[in-house]
């Protein structure tokens, strides 16, 4: 009964580990490709990621003997998006393509399914102080961004980041990057508000600093036409 009790609490720890760090990794992963290379590669890290974490989640309810999901506004939320898209591809007349979608544009059912999975499981796994260490990894990776983009084509253009032929992101381009610093930065504003610890405060302002000045955010493609 003892090591059943700490193999799944072995298991938990690296749920939660999982959970936690995927998002962050899958912000930052990045490999030069011939055909969008900001996209091809994140899709194959989410596939597996996620793979890993619904395998390791499957063996400790193998273990425990019981399935947990939690009746919470973000189960409801994912089931009714999945719901939505299996509804909208069945009425397009074309539901093969839509599951599948541009696999390299990550824009299929499946892309969204193994996101949803994410979702579904860290809502169930996930304490609120774990979901307070998603929302800094998210924003810290905003910060990883910005300072990026401060070396690229748009920044101080060094050499070795040439490669970041549009914009000085490690996105497909410095569009998609303003969206994601917006993304950050909301999330920053709110742990500020529930941060009680001005070291962690700190920390957040300074982050939210050098993504609202990074050269990408003033080099928008649509606002350069």
């Amino acid at each position: 009964m003892s090591n059943t009790r700490n193999e799944n609490t072995s298991l938990l720890k690296t749920l939660r580990m999982l959970l936690i760090g995927t998002p962050f990794v899958f912000t930052l992963f990045y490999i030069p490709g011939s055909m969008f290379s900001g996209s091809f590669p994140k899709t194959m890290f989410l596939y597996t990621a996620v793979s890993i974490i619904v395998a390791i989640w499957l063996i400790r309810i193998y273990k425990s003997g019981a399935v947990v999901f939690k009746k919470n506004w973000i189960d409801k939320a994912v089931l009714g998006y999945i719901l939505i898209i299996f509804i909208s591809a069945l009425a397009g007349g074309h539901f093969e393509y839509s599951f599948f979608g541009s696999f390299s544009r990550m824009t299929g059912i499946a892309t969204m399914l193994y996101i949803s999975g994410w979702y579904l499981i860290a809502s169930s796994i996930l304490r609120s102080r774990d979901w307070i260490n998603v929302f800094r990894t998210l924003l810290f990776s905003g910060f990883i961004l910005a300072i990026i983009s401060f070396l690229g084509i748009n920044g101080f253009n060094l050499k070795v980041f040439s490669f970041l032929n549009q914009g000085g992101s490690l996105f497909a381009n410095n569009t998609f990057s303003g969206i994601y610093y917006l993304f950050a930065f909301f999330f920053g504003v709110i742990l500020f508000f529930q941060e009680k610890s001005w070291k962690w405060r700190t920390a957040y302002i300074s982050a939210m600093f050098v993504i609202l000045i990074n050269p990408d955010i003033f080099n928008f493609q649509i606002l350069q036409n």
